[in-house]
């Protein structure tokens, strides 16, 4: 139940975050964000939070949740499941990681407006932080992912409750 509910809220983070990375630099492919950390330090943020809680780094309620998952598989002899885990986790480090490395490059190569250069430099004045309307549920839902962890505890205990 944790990883569930944790998982949903990393998720959401990460679509929100999109989404304010659309509307405040009209992109829709990962090769088209380099440099934009520096320009939507906001949305980046939340993002890089809802991506290390899908990998499982701490402080996020993904470590948690996936400490958990590998504790109980390793307690049942379910090794296979260990290796699917694993699997999974370098997958999305894979992934995430190479997406924030790109976003947090050097601002420098950023394209001034009407300049000539790679399709997937952003030109200097197309990107802006989206409006607080956008930013706020997302950093909601990006502060959950770690309050989720650091106050498991209460949480734990209502699941546990729930389940019987």
């Amino acid at each position: 139940m944790l990883h569930l509910v944790g998982h949903a809220f990393s998720k959401i983070t990460l679509f929100f975050a999109v989404g304010s990375i659309y509307v405040g630099a009209h992109r829709t492919a990962a090769s088209e964000l380099r440099g934009i950390g520096r320009r939507m330090p906001w949305t980046m943020a939340a993002f890089t939070l809802g991506a290390l809680s899908i990998i499982g780094m701490p402080p996020t309620v993904g470590f948690l949740a996936k400490y958990f998952l590998f504790l109980g598989a390793a307690e049942a002899g379910q090794w296979i499941i260990i290796v699917v885990l694993a699997g999974s986790t370098l997958l999305s480090a894979g992934y995430y990681l190479r997406v924030l490395r790109t976003a947090f490059s050097d601002a420098a190569t950023l394209v001034p407006s009407g300049g000539a250069g790679d399709e997937h430099q952003l030109p200097d004045r197309s990107v802006n932080e989206s409006s607080a309307l956008i930013i706020v549920p997302m950093a909601i839902t990006a502060a959950m992912t770690v309050l989720l962890s650091v106050g498991a505890g209460p949480l734990l205990k209502l699941i546990r409750a729930a389940a019987g």
